[in-house]
């Protein structure tokens, strides 16, 4: 948030209604709503993406600790917040307390430092998880870059926290003379930045998943992840419009309410949506139901016929595919339905796919082990490895 002087502008009136220290009117209510509300997901969303990754896949990256340290600014964040409620936050100028002045602009300089630290950890978290969903070259070309132009947003905006008012302390203190560069077309020109960075990041895999044929329920779940992205983008755009309202109106304070709740919902749900894709292992444990593709078992194993020709995988043209039971025909398939199958069926080589607890399945091309004979004097023995990927399985 920004930080000013009480004072009537021109055209404004002098004259406010008697203050109400009893039951003042307030926006308190709905700060506390909004932001408890998305930093108690943001605790169990970052929670489900640590065991997933700690538990089910071994091991964290980069961007799980970089959404680590983005979800604990973004609980410091939600406490500055509804710290400042205790300070006047949401109350009307003629409501306010004298001694409410000092430490309620001190929390918000504080507030100020964390907010784009956390928005900018949170996007170049994502960035690094596109790296892990989108292995194409441009795809790379753009994580890196984005993720450059992001830490450089992220300095610029504490450099100028620190350098655009002198002396430092006549932030939150009335007594001290502050000289300060025009505050409200830099924190316009930042919050446009950070907006746009905002559309750029969030919907930057829109045109990869267009392209991408997915069954109904992973369809539902990728629109609910860029639902989230959306929500992102809006709120930065409503944070624009409300702090420039801020900035124009006398009665700071109440307007406030809206750019802080605002600000913090943007973050608490940014690091939602990056959390999102990394909690599919989790959630297909606690509800395989709802969010595993096929009925799996901990290790299935299927054996079906399969051909004697041997070629890599990567070279087999569509009639071919057709020919040899292809591997997205058994994602469509269920266990039951081919193990039916194949036990009707004898043949001295074997298709087998195999998938683990987690989902990642690999499918295996060759002979069966009781029955490795030659085809026409040459041995058909070949491996086929398929990884399948969903943006909410990373």
């Amino acid at each position: 948030m920004a930080f000013g002087k009480s004072t009537p502008k021109p055209g404004q009136p002098n004259r406010f209604p008697p203050p109400n220290f009893v039951n003042p009117t307030t926006r308190v209510p709905i700060v506390l709503g909004l932001t408890i509300s998305t930093c108690i997901l943001v605790l169990l969303l970052t929670g489900g993406r640590i065991y997933s990754r700690v538990h089910l896949r071994k091991g964290c990256g980069v961007d799980d600790c970089m959404i680590m340290a983005a979800a604990i600014l973004g609980v410091t964040l939600t406490s500055l917040g509804a710290s400042m409620c205790l300070y006047g936050l949401g109350y009307h100028l003629w409501d306010l307390r004298p001694e409410w002045q000092e430490p309620y602009y001190k929390i918000g300089f504080y507030f100020s430092l964390v907010y784009p630290l956390c928005v900018g950890l949170t996007k170049m978290s994502i960035c690094q998880t596109y790296l892990r969903i989108f292995p194409s070259q441009t795809s790379h070309k753009f994580s890196h870059s984005m993720t450059a132009f992001v830490a450089a947003y992220m300095l610029t905006c504490v450099i100028l926290l620190f350098t655009q008012c002198r002396p430092l302390e006549g932030y939150w203190r009335k007594d001290v003379e502050i000289h300060c560069v025009n505050m409200h077309e830099n924190m316009i020109a930042i919050g446009a930045i950070n907006t746009l960075t905002d559309f750029i990041v969030y919907l930057w895999p829109a045109q990869y998943l267009w392209r991408i044929q997915l069954p109904l329920k992973q369809r539902m779940g990728l629109v609910f992840v860029f639902t989230c992205g959306l929500v992102v983008c809006i709120a930065g755009v409503s944070r624009l419009v409300y702090l420039n309202r801020y900035f124009t109106n006398i009665d700071l304070l109440w307007d406030a309410a809206a750019t802080t709740s605002v600000a913090i919902v943007e973050v608490n749900i940014g690091i939602v949506c990056g959390c999102l894709p990394c909690v599919k292992p989790l959630l297909s444990r606690l509800l395989p139901s709802m969010f595993n593709s096929h009925r799996r078992t901990s290790r299935n194993t299927i054996i079906s016929p399969t051909f004697a020709k041997s070629y890599r995988f990567r070279d087999m043209s569509a009639r071919q595919v057709n020919k040899s039971s292809s591997v997205s025909a058994l994602r469509e398939r269920t266990l039951e339905d081919l193990e039916e199958e194949n036990n009707d069926r004898a043949s001295a080589h074997s298709t087998r796919l195999v998938l683990d607890y987690e989902g990642r399945g690999r499918v295996e091309v060759g002979q069966k082990d009781s029955s490795r004979m030659p085809v026409n004097g040459i041995v058909v023995d070949q491996t086929v490895s398929v990884e399948e990927s969903w943006l909410p399985h990373v």
